[in-house]
């Protein structure tokens, strides 16, 4: 991991954002249905859930008092970006701002910048595409304002026993992207 150069940590302190050192990959594991599905997950991750179905709130608090595991509604999509095709182009979409802790990774939202592919990529490739374009619009930014290089991003799969994102997402391609996009 490269260090935060002393005026970059200084000017991140000055504007309260979280001190960065790593991405993280993921994938929607939904079909990109070429319609914008930033509002699906939005819902989904601001809503009651119980074993990945959505419930009305009466329903999860109901479920809590059984003693069942409700995940309660977040605040925010859990994403700080999600990348989507829409009619054929690709598009970035902001999701939480970069100021509040990720929703996306059990112990490694405090210091990452969680970023979405909306596809299933362990059931088809990601579109070259859409790799370039995460990567020269979103992930080299990214990386070049909080001093990282490609060995701090990672994948989901890297931290908890998944797939994501995705069996057919290659990382060490997409990293190879974003170093020829520099």
């Amino acid at each position: 991991m490269m260090l935060m150069p002393y005026w970059l940590r200084m000017y991140v302190l000055s504007k309260q954002i979280r001190l960065i050192t790593k991405v993280i990959v993921h994938h929607s594991l939904t079909a990109d249905g070429k319609v914008v599905n930033y509002k699906a997950i939005l819902k989904y991750h601001t809503s009651w859930r119980y074993k990945g179905r959505i419930l009305t709130e009466t329903k999860g608090r109901k479920l809590l008092a059984e003693g069942k595991k409700v995940t309660k509604p977040w605040r925010d999509i859990g994403y700080h970006f999600l990348i989507e095709e829409i009619a054929g182009s690709y598009y970035v979409f902001v999701g939480r701002p970069l100021h509040w802790e990720g929703g996306h990774t059990k112990g490694q939202n405090e210091t990452s910048i969680g970023i979405c592919f909306v596809g299933n990529y362990d059931a088809c490739k990601p579109p070259k595409e859409m790799l370039k374009l995460g990567a020269k619009r979103l992930v080299v930014p990214m990386i070049t304002m909080f001093g990282l290089t490609t060995d701090d991003i990672y994948g989901h799969r890297d931290f908890a026993r998944k797939s994501c994102p995705g069996e057919k997402f290659d990382l060490d391609t997409f990293k190879k992207i974003v170093k020829e996009n520099k």
